[in-house]
């Protein structure tokens, strides 16, 4: 959800992947209405700015997307089979790519750091954006964003 933008991006794995971006109306009076939605495909997409969202599309190529679904970026992911991108701030994602993820910017298009944990479903940042969890099936993560660097802290397996 982007909230200056009062924006939804909404993500599905069916038919190899989609997505789909909801304005939400300012106004109480238009709420009854069905907000009008832009659609494309893509194994995911999140929002990296306050007018932009970077979708991973199904050539493995990032296409950063202005709200009115137009392309106005492109550009190669730090591994060539990354295969799902997260929310890591503004300006920045983490690409997963076999048992890495990576920190890229995607301003300076260069990775910024690089931490090991294999089958990454889920990403949760703590309010700081200092600290996040990486969530797989049996594990979790804990890694700190230090200066553009990532840091491992600890691992708890189930």
């Amino acid at each position: 959800y982007n909230e200056a933008e009062r924006g939804l991006l909404m993500c599905s794995d069916a038919e190899g992947g989609s997505y789909e971006l909801y304005q939400i109306p300012k106004d109480a009076s238009r709420a009854s209405e069905t907000p009008e939605s832009k659609r494309g495909l893509g194994l995911a997409a999140v929002f990296v700015a306050r007018n932009r969202f970077a979708v991973l599309d199904k050539s493995r190529q990032i296409l950063v997307k202005n709200l009115s679904n137009e392309v106005t970026k492109k550009l190669p992911p730090p591994h060539p089979n990354t295969d799902l991108i997260f929310y890591a701030g503004t300006g920045m994602l983490l690409c997963k790519a076999d048992d890495k993820i990576t920190l890229f910017d995607l301003q300076q298009k260069r990775p910024m750091g690089e931490i090991v944990c294999a089958n990454v479903k889920y990403v949760v940042w703590a309010s700081d954006m200092k600290h996040f969890a990486l969530l797989s099936k049996h594990a979790v993560v804990l890694v700190r964003r230090d200066a553009q660097k990532l840091e491992h802290l600890a691992t708890v397996h189930e």
